[in-house]
């Protein structure tokens, strides 16, 4: 009878129902418990090392504490029900020695910012990179309505956050890591911005159905969400909202959402599924490719926006592709026969995708359309395709040939970047607006330099004379050119021409180089030399037209001696808002005219476009690196070669 007492309220023993998985382990421990300790009081007595009134002493002391123990943890262990009377009294109503203890919570009546402090408190977060030694891991706010008032619940950054009425607050319960389980007052009409950031052990979330917006981050790092329901009532998704959700599968938007940010996820890679609801009208497809597993796309069949077949969505005439799921694993996709423009960002990073065929219904390949898949070897291409926009098969790694229709009007900057493999680029003869020559793409007048395929080797290239203007990309990403001149029938040279070009060195421009586009050899590591050969500087030269790290470091411009005054006063530093002026080149030095005159004879000697060239070196008989030049003797992988006209 002495033992069997239990603290007040507490569930007696041979009441299990209350006490749950771990109350049941506990007395199971605390019968093995009695066990022992009646064995050590008879074992006492018997041994007549104590006395029997001690042994029976000794063995009722400790039982007695060790079942006010066990049964005192199994009561924290049950769920704590409190009501706020009155909002801000909550610290009132949960002692400071109980705080640490409680692991399961739930509140009704009126809560405010005093209150949501030490939720945060006994969720085991205080404010940024403060931890605290709060377990409580089940908190149920259902029953209890947020209203303003009372202390600040958070501060950062010099900003101290209070509450407001019906509303979850901007970082009200940002790491508050040990909560497991939650529900949100069903009241609150809106969630503010990492309101629910960094609850990394939250394993499911119930979102109320009179939730009309969602703030910025606001679920960053729910780590342990796997799937999550937007209701229809929302209408407002903010910036990153589900960035970080590292096990979220299945992601379901209401029909009250309309547009989607790019910004919306980053590192949701274990998202398969993103339905779709009724509402949304515009988003761009770039906010899709970050999703390495996604492989289905659903949509409410009530949009008037977009439909989606197979999981493939398209838009709800069917004429425009829209997004491809670039987690899908197919090898080879058939294109409906609908579709005449393969939208923006379409098939990105689908690394699955081997092969493709496009169908002659389809007019447009959108900017970056197929970009990153690196598995993609195959691509063919039927009549009525009539445009391909910038990057449109950038970073196709594997792709090797690819032929062009006649009907092919536009081919936009970078429609083949950093395509590495890209040897047989053609064009159907018929063409009226390009051709190919010596492996380059040029449009058919020959004056425009569209794509130097960047698997081409050679250590060398000089244009052909027909050309004036090397586009955007033209020659980007060319691993092996080592020396490039631009010769007097060019007159403009588009912007990041040269980009990524690991191995080049030496730029040299004529005299009659009139315009030069932004960054043409940004990423370009070696590049450290540019001549101009000009007496006076070009016309127009964009900003950062030179920028480039090795020739703003160590680098060198070298211009005609008379001309040294213009081309120092030129575009080669950089005005840069809030920041220190940059230098484009570390040093302008100046040339004499038979200096000039050299290196004019050294590039102008070469006698025709070297391309598919091996990636020699060429040296003359003094041992400078040179190209071929004029008439003479060169040693060329050790040989010796004369050459005559």
């Amino acid at each position: 009878a002495r033992i069997g007492a239990v603290p007040k309220g507490a569930a007696p023993m041979h009441d299990m129902r209350h006490v749950g998985k771990k109350g049941t382990q506990n007395f199971s421990f605390l019968r093995g418990f009695i066990t022992f300790a009646r064995k050590y009081s008879h074992h006492g007595i018997q041994s007549h090392s104590i006395s029997p009134q001690t042994g029976m002493r000794t063995y009722e002391r400790l039982t007695a504490w060790l079942l006010a123990t066990l049964v005192a943890a199994a009561a924290w262990a049950q769920q704590r029900v409190v009501h706020v009377e009155t909002a801000g009294t909550l610290p009132t109503l949960i002692a400071a020695s109980e705080k640490y203890q409680i692991t399961d919570l739930k509140l009704t009546g009126e809560i405010n910012g005093t209150d949501a402090a030490l939720l945060r408190d006994m969720g085991g977060a205080k404010n940024v990179n403060t931890k605290t030694n709060g377990r409580l891991a089940s908190l149920d706010l259902s029953e209890v309505r947020i209203v303003s008032g009372g202390n600040a619940y958070f501060s950062w950054a010099g900003t101290d956050f209070f509450t407001e009425d019906d509303v979850m607050g901007s970082y009200m319960l940002l790491y508050a890591s040990k909560i497991k389980t939650l529900k949100l007052p069903r009241g609150i009409k809106a969630i503010g911005d990492q309101a629910l950031g960094s609850l990394t052990e939250l394993t499911e979330l119930e979102i109320p159905e009179g939730v009309k917006s969602i703030g910025v981050g606001c679920f960053i790092n729910c780590n342990s969400i796997a799937s999550l329901t937007v209701p229809n009532a929302v209408e407002t998704l903010g910036v990153g909202c589900f960035q970080r959700m590292e096990s979220l599968r299945e992601l379901h938007l209401g029909d009250g959402v309309t547009q989607l940010d790019n910004s919306l996820f980053l590192n949701d890679n274990a998202l398969e599924t993103v339905s779709l609801g009724s509402g949304v009208e515009t988003f761009d497809p770039v906010i899709f490719y970050t999703l390495p597993k996604l492989r289905q796309l659903p949509c409410s069949e009530e949009n008037l926006h977009f439909r989606s077949e197979d999981g493939v969505l398209l838009s709800r005439d069917g004429t425009r592709l829209v997004v491809y799921p670039c987690g899908r694993d197919e090898s080879t996709y058939e294109i409906p026969s609908s579709v005449r423009k393969l939208s923006d960002n379409a098939f990105r990073h689908a690394t699955a995708l081997e092969r493709i065929e496009i169908p002659a219904g389809v007019e447009e390949v959108g900017v970056s359309c197929f970009d990153g898949c690196q598995a993609l070897t195959s691509v063919d291409i039927r009549d009525g395709l009539r445009a391909l926009r910038e990057g449109a098969f950038s970073e196709c790694i594997a792709l090797q040939r690819i032929t062009l229709p006649a009907t092919v009007e536009t081919i936009e900057g970078g429609a083949f970047l950093d395509c590495i493999s890209l040897t047989g680029l053609e064009v159907d003869a018929a063409s009226e607006h390009f051709k190919m020559e010596d492996g380059a793409l040029l449009t058919r007048d020959g004056g425009t330099l569209v794509c130097l395929p960047a698997g081409l080797t050679g250590a060398d290239y000089a244009l052909p004379p027909s050309v004036h203007t090397l586009a955007p990309y033209s020659m980007a990403t060319h691993s092996s050119l080592l020396h490039v001149y631009i010769p007097e029938t060019v007159r403009e040279v588009g912007e990041c021409a040269f980009f990524g070009c690991e191995q080049l060195e030496e730029m040299v421009f004529s005299e009659k180089i009139e315009t030069l586009g932004e960054t043409l050899f940004y990423a370009s590591d070696r590049m450290d030399r540019v001549y101009f050969l000009g007496a006076t500087p070009p016309a127009h030269v964009a900003d950062y037209a030179l920028f480039n790290d090795r020739l703003a470091e160590e680098g060198t411009l070298y211009v005609p001696a008379t001309a040294k005054s213009a081309y120092e006063a030129k575009q080669w530093v950089v005005e840069r808002e809030g920041r220190d002026k940059m230098n484009m080149v570390a040093n302008i030095v100046g040339m004499t005219d038979e200096e000039v005159e050299a290196v004019k004879q050294r590039v102008t000697g070469i006698n025709s476009p070297i391309v598919n060239c091996h990636s020699s070196r060429t040296y003359d008989l003094q041992g400078r690196l040179a190209p071929v030049g004029p008439l003479g003797v060169y040693v060329v992988e050790g040989r010796k070669l004369l050459k005559r006209n």
